[in-house]
């Protein structure tokens, strides 16, 4: 009997099951097949796919998806870069002071800035992002 690392729903815990428990015969096109089923889409779909219907902060993302928002940052600047080739862009809506209204338009990182330049106050506005 062969061993694959799967798990078949009922039988609980961690406990590796035989192939022929997990999908019955084996055969490639059974597992080829059992894998594009259950495929689930990665983060980065995930953000894309969020971004392209609406405007989302770093936090919406984050609480959304159950990621960290660091972690969305980073990502955030991988997906700007892969959705030009099918004519696609990240937009970026800037960050905003909320207490004398500087906008930081021409800020290129994606994190929120800690205070704002003109005033020195930390109340400012998350920056909101979209895939247009």
């Amino acid at each position: 009997m062969v061993k694959v690392p799967t798990r078949r729903a009922g039988l609980g815990g961690s406990k590796p099951v035989t192939a022929s428990q997990a999908v019955g015969p084996i055969s490639p096109w059974v597992f080829h097949n059992v894998a594009s089923t259950y495929h689930m889409p990665t983060t980065r779909q995930q953000m894309i796919l969020l971004l392209s219907e609406g405007n989302c902060t770093a936090r919406d993302l984050s609480q959304t998806l159950g990621v960290r928002e660091k972690e969305v940052y980073a990502h955030l600047a991988h997906i700007a870069r892969s959705v030009v080739p099918k004519g696609q862009r990240l937009l970026t809506i800037s960050s905003r002071c909320l207490s004398c209204g500087y906008v930081f338009e021409t800020r290129k990182r994606f994190t929120k800035p800690g205070r704002c330049p003109k005033c020195k106050s930390e109340r400012i506005e998350e920056p909101r992002y979209r895939i247009i």
